[in-house]
């Protein structure tokens, strides 16, 4: 159904193709779909307040959403900026958080806390107790605790990865900007979804790959940009453990699970940032689960034409490997720690004509900066790392190697 309101469209549909179809009409006709935030002005609010009654969707007129969130950044500018006898300071980005997994209580939080740049408000988890340590202003039960905070400025997610594309939706829906746990959905759809809510708001939507903060990436780059290897060719990664609790839910569909979703999207997301968003085709091959169907294991080649191709291995069912290679026509470069980067010196090795050498890098917390740099992203004061596009363009390509394998490796465009 259809209710004029105002200078506004409330509208909604009984179905996903309903949904879409609704969308181009109302996208065709100058409208767009309105992000809520509690700051917006209060005859916006009150529109708001009928339409989650109703439970509908807001469409506004371009121009005036735009307008909208002009008036947004400007407000949150003023609020955010504190000044003192030494100038402007940028205020802590204030975070929410939604899970205390392990990687929550283990590298999320301690390096939260290190940082002036961010500071934690809320935490939701269906196990408190496991936040009891985590000095957050407030710890609920309620996931949408976090969302409705007007204090929460920023989400980070941590869920399992059958709940990112609900929740980050839901905290954008609040005008939050998120940062989410890797993989951003569990498909390509899922992440066109919130690439295109994130669009429509202005808000940020950054997938969680930590490894692109470390400076090892960054001195990787430097040594490809000066020509030490010649012209890249091939890029390879790969990254597997062993799995062995029967109960994990990274072993169950409807969760989001399978080895390429949860670590094989960080080899795929290398191979993209060195060859290109999308290959022309690619093939793979799986080991699926009897019991749960879930890919345990898989091995993808992306063929990038013109004779560069990148491979791709991913597991639970095998030693630990967490390492990347980028072959050239005079060199190799070598990241014997490429995602997993350790609180001790990590190194590169090159190898070329030239001889044998190996960069030392300094310890770093990838965690630590991804944080920073995202804070630096909310405040205005960088361009953001990564972006949500980026999400969607790594779900297309996983798409079509989990269809290539459960084909035995027929050829998949994605």
């Amino acid at each position: 159904m259809s209710i004029p309101v105002g200078h506004v469209l409330a509208a909604s549909a009984h179905s996903r193709m309903e949904a879409q179809v609704l969308h181009g009409v109302l996208a065709a006709a100058g409208l767009t779909p309105m992000v809520p935030d509690e700051n917006l002005a209060d005859g916006w609010a009150s529109v708001q307040q009928m339409a989650n009654a109703m439970a509908v969707d807001i469409y506004v007129p371009k121009a005036e959403a735009e307008r909208a969130r002009e008036a947004l950044a400007s407000a949150r500018a003023s609020r955010d900026a504190v000044f003192s006898e030494d100038g402007v300071h940028v205020r802590p980005v204030r975070f929410g958080i939604v899970g205390a997994g392990r990687i929550v209580s283990g590298r999320f939080v301690p390096a939260l806390q290190q940082t002036e740049r961010a500071e934690l408000r809320r935490v939701a988890t269906r196990s408190p107790a496991r936040a009891a340590d985590f000095a957050a202003t407030c710890v609920s039960s309620r996931y949408e605790d976090v969302f409705e905070d007007p204090e929460v400025e920023a989400v980070y997610i941590a869920t399992h990865n059958g709940l990112h594309h609900e929740q980050a939706l839901a905290a954008m829906r609040r005008g939050k900007h998120v940062l989410c746990e890797k993989p951003l959905g569990r498909n390509a759809r899922e992440c066109r979804e919130l690439a295109d809510v994130a669009a429509a708001s202005g808000l940020l939507l950054i997938e969680g790959f930590m490894y692109r903060s470390h400076p090892q990436l960054a001195l990787v780059q430097r040594l490809l940009a000066e020509g030490r290897i010649g012209t890249l060719r091939t890029v390879e990664a790969s990254f597997s453990f062993m799995l062995t609790r029967k109960d994990d839910v990274r072993l169950k569909p409807e969760w989001g699970g399978g080895a390429l979703l949860d670590v094989g999207c960080y080899c795929v997301n290398f191979a993209r940032l060195f060859l290109g968003d999308l290959p022309r085709r690619v093939t793979a091959f799986a080991a699926f689960d009897a019991t749960h169907g879930i890919d345990t294991s898989l091995s993808g080649v992306l063929d990038y034409g013109e004779g560069r191709h990148a491979v791709v291995s991913c597991g639970f069912d095998g030693g630990t490997r967490n390492r990347a290679l980028l072959s050239g026509t005079e060199g190799v470069l070598s990241i014997p720690e490429a995602f997993l980067t350790q609180p001790h010196e990590n190194k590169v090795v090159l190898d070329s004509a030239a001889g044998h050498e190996e960069f030392r890098v300094e310890s770093a917390d990838a965690f630590l900066l991804m944080i920073e740099s995202f804070a630096a992203a909310v405040r205005g004061e960088a361009a953001p790392h990564l972006s949500a596009e980026e999400g969607w363009h790594n779900a297309r390509i996983m798409d079509a190697l989990l269809l290539s394998a459960r084909r035995f490796g027929a050829p998949v465009t994605p």
